[in-house]
């Protein structure tokens, strides 16, 4: 049944993206052609997966409300622990969700003195900058995934007792690396600078 539901979401997923994917067709049929309407298509993809993100928080603070009153009936009425840790990670992760876009600014301005995690900023290479643009935005897509990703494997350690298959250090690690993915320009010229390469 889980392979089944696995198999048919993936297909509901390529379904779903196919259409923006074939866009780049064109009576001239070349890479760099596909890279850009590749390229345009990422705005789109990204404001879907911002609007995903924003249902998802909404189901996560009204679970973490119905959690709360779980918790306030099972301290009234019985005498067994009970932790508000499951509540309080439902709220915050969709509070951290329902202000994605401020998160990001926030977290961006803080690490790198920029706001904008998809600013494009030239960079002094020989690779075509429209090939750059296109790699570049596809790297920030699957950031923006990846730090999605962890802030849910964060929900689901805190669901299970004893941490399961989602640990905190899987998460934390898709959260940092999904934010420097998302501002991968500032990020490697961070590395750049660093070991001296400029």
């Amino acid at each position: 049944m889980r392979n089944q539901v696995k198999h048919t979401s993936w297909w509901v997923l390529a379904v779903a993206l196919f259409p923006t994917l074939s866009y780049a067709a064109s009576p001239t049929y070349d890479a760099l052609s596909m890279l850009v309407h590749l390229s345009n298509s990422f705005p789109s993809l990204w404001l879907m997966i911002t609007a995903l993100s924003w249902v998802i928080g909404i189901v996560l603070v009204l679970r973490g409300v119905a959690y709360l009153k779980i918790y306030g009936e099972l301290r009234t009425m019985t005498a067994t622990q009970s932790s508000l840790k499951i509540p309080i990670v439902f709220i915050g992760v969709g509070c951290v969700f329902l202000f994605i876009p401020t998160a990001f600014q926030t977290m961006a301005m803080t690490a790198f003195g920029t706001s904008s995690p998809l600013g494009w900023q030239s960079m002094n290479t020989s690779i075509n900058p429209i090939v750059l643009r296109a790699i570049g935005g596809f790297v920030q897509l699957l950031g923006l995934v990846s730090f999605i990703r962890g802030w849910m494997m964060l929900v689901a350690n805190a669901q299970s007792p004893g941490g399961g298959h989602a640990s905190f250090g899987k998460a934390a690690t898709h959260i940092v690396g999904g934010f420097f993915l998302l501002n991968v320009y500032a990020f490697g010229t961070v590395l750049w600078n660093s070991f001296g390469l400029s």
